[in-house]
């Protein structure tokens, strides 16, 4: 078995807006308010991821176990733009893995191929909100270099507001391929 990572296409956007939805239900069920966890649906998810694989200068990519058979087995998504927010930057947006998929390195691959992604654009920075209590994440986010660049960085999902913590990458030559 051996792990890709493959550009998204439209037929993805079912599983990533699904995946989505689970990790609200369980990864951030009393980090976020518990309204707009009821708030998110699937119809609505996949318009949102639509629109991220369809930004201008956006990154949008899939991870997936293959098999030595070839059946390919979806273990979650990146996706990223220009950042609307702090210039010049690259934003990573999205980063779900599902629940199998999580403590095995594929965030890092993800998170490195992404600082990828920004470098080969022209970006020297890229961006990334994590919401308070989500420790795991933000843990390896660090664990790869983030910096902290603000305790304070308000966020707003389904018009319900979000305490988060914004970090950076300053130097993407640290995701360059060995």
């Amino acid at each position: 078995m051996s792990i890709e990572i493959r550009p998204a296409k439209a037929s993805d956007m079912e599983l990533c807006a699904a995946l989505y939805k689970e990790i609200y239900n369980t990864v951030y069920q009393g980090i976020v308010d518990s309204r707009l966890i009821t708030s998110i649906n699937q119809e609505d998810t996949v318009q949102r991821m639509r629109g991220d694989w369809l930004q201008p200068g956006g990154e949008f990519w899939i991870a997936e176990e293959v098999s030595e058979a070839g059946e390919h087995t979806f273990l979650g998504f990146t996706s990223g733009f220009p950042s609307p927010e702090v210039l010049g930057a690259f934003w990573l947006e999205k980063l779900f893995l599902t629940e199998a998929a999580r403590g095995k390195g594929l965030g890092r691959k993800l998170i490195e191929h992404m600082g990828r992604c920004a470098k080969n654009q022209g970006y020297g920075q890229m961006v990334i909100d994590v919401f308070k209590g989500n420790d795991n994440a933000e843990q390896m986010y660090r664990h790869l270099g983030a910096e902290l660049i603000s305790e304070e960085y308000p966020e707003e999902i389904n018009l319900f507001p979000i305490k988060a913590k914004l970090l950076s990458w300053d130097d993407l030559s640290i995701f360059e391929e060995e």
